[in-house]
């Protein structure tokens, strides 16, 4: 599936949608046309099945002795590509635990393996990125992410660059606000603001 029928599933699925009249608010307060929730397709087997796919084909070429997922949203899309693959399956904590053996990254022993990391969405790249460091800390490789969708803001690219990995996304903000014209899901003047937005999101509407 090429990253244009992925964001029409992901439309129809209602998974990504947009509301330019009335925005939504992001946990760090900013404000936002569109809103990305894909915990929905964990429960949706036909459709989830199919991301499952085209997550395990993102592999394809990729030097992966293990992979890594963000927690916790990555976790159960990770959990499925590793057991298509037949990969070991590491997941990686926001913040080391505060009990226990205080560990962040939980699974296998990873130090000198390939890891590839598995996120579900990328908006800024934080949390990938962290991710990537944790892994590094632990003494394992890491050049590969791949994702189900990316909003492609240049703090991302920007992050994703300076680290040195290569993200690979299922499909992006600019080819959804296309799908989404086409399938009167926006129109032309609504899809120009969501295109503001995703240029400069803390001084949208500002």
């Amino acid at each position: 599936m090429d990253a244009k029928a992925m964001a029409e599933l992901l439309l129809d699925a209602k998974v990504l949608t947009f509301n330019v009249k009335e925005p939504y608010t992001f946990a760090s307060g900013i404000k936002s046309p569109v809103y990305m929730d894909c915990r929905l397709l964990i429960s949706d087997v036909k459709r989830r099945g199919q991301l499952i796919e085209d997550l395990v084909k993102k592999f394809d070429g990729l030097e992966c002795d293990i992979v890594a997922a963000t927690a916790s949203a990555g976790i159960p899309w990770g959990a499925w590509v590793a057991d298509r693959l037949e990969k070991p399956l590491v997941y990686v904590r926001r913040e080391a635990k505060t009990h226990g053996k205080g560990k962040k990254v939980e699974g296998a022993f990873i130090k000198g393996l390939n890891a590839v990391v598995v996120e579900d969405l990328v908006s800024t790249g934080g949390s990938s990125i962290s991710t990537v460091e944790s892994l590094r800390e632990e003494d394992s490789v890491v050049e590969h992410c791949v994702s189900i969708f990316t909003y492609g803001m240049q703090k991302s690219v920007e992050s994703f660059d300076k680290a040195n990995v290569e993200l690979h996304p299922l499909s992006n903000f600019n080819v959804a606000v296309e799908a989404a014209i086409e399938k009167k899901y926006l129109t032309a003047a609504e899809a120009a603001e969501a295109r503001k937005w995703v240029k400069d999101p803390q001084r949208w509407r500002k």
